[in-house]
């Protein structure tokens, strides 16, 4: 006996869904920073000379900035799906008037 073909489900992202994914990434992205921003502060209060504290400001800021620069890029590209997944595609004269 064979069996007869499956069809085949395919995963439709919801504005739900993706506005629950937008969520998760950005908790997991806070919980990261916060425990970096941690790290920083212990790092810091071990610096012995101004160099040092220079030195890890200048190191801590720029992981920061590639940090939030990776996040927004990670949370744009779950918007854009969500946006061009439900958008409407419309001619330049399919305008309703």
């Amino acid at each position: 006996m064979t069996k007869a073909a499956q069809p085949k489900t395919t995963t439709v992202a919801t504005p739900a869904s993706r506005w629950a994914e937008l969520m998760t990434e950005s908790a997991r992205f806070a919980a990261d920073r916060l425990q970096q921003d941690i790290a920083a502060q212990q790092a810091l209060a071990a610096c012995k000379t101004p160099f040092d504290v220079l030195h890890l400001q200048a190191t801590v800021c720029q992981r920061a900035f590639l940090d939030y620069n990776a996040h927004a890029i990670r949370a744009y590209g779950i918007l854009t799906g969500t946006a061009t997944h439900f958008s409407v595609s419309r001619a330049y004269d399919a305008v309703p008037l």
